[in-house]
């Protein structure tokens, strides 16, 4: 079980049975907790964005938890993460360590919605990466027309040349 004590926001979760940290940051990437932030500009504009539609109004302290609390939730799980990551002994954080993270931290019910996210970014990138392959066929198709009309360009001015010469 994980407790907080409001009095030391910023530092690490523990355990309450064995006191351990459960993460600790500077451990995974070498910074503290708040050496990290989350920008403030685009997380507010989200909180106002979706504080707005109940037409509720928001102090700058709501705020203020509300990123604090999210920098620790992405803090814990990318620490869980790249402990999974290092326990199979790969370099490379991938979604289904960040999935098995989850599930180490009993947050399955927010696998689901992930699954499905990152299912539309795939086919995001995908259909992005089809549009790229056309226009990179459409660009080329250009460049040899244009590479066409300077050959003929060219073949012309050595033709006037060579009548020029004569």
């Amino acid at each position: 079980m994980c407790i907080r004590d409001r009095s030391t926001w910023g530092s690490s979760k523990k355990d309450i049975s064995s006191g351990e940290d459960l993460f600790s940051s500077e451990k995974v990437t070498g910074h503290r907790m708040g050496d990290l932030n989350l920008p403030k500009a685009t997380l507010s504009a989200f909180i106002k964005e979706v504080v707005n539609d109940e037409g509720l109004k928001i102090t700058p302290e709501f705020t203020n938890l509300i990123i604090e609390i999210s920098r620790d939730y992405i803090h814990t799980i990318a620490g869980e993460a790249n402990r999974v990551c290092l326990e199979e002994d790969k370099k490379t954080i991938s979604h289904d360590f960040v999935f098995k993270a989850l599930t180490n931290l009993k947050l399955m019910d927010h696998i689901e919605e992930l699954k499905l996210y990152q299912e539309s970014c795939s086919k995001e990138i995908k259909i992005k990466g089809k549009s790229k392959s056309r226009e990179t066929e459409e660009n080329e198709e250009e460049m040899r027309e244009e590479q066409r009309k300077l050959l003929e360009s060219i073949r012309d001015q050595q033709i006037q040349k060579e009548i020029a010469s004569k």
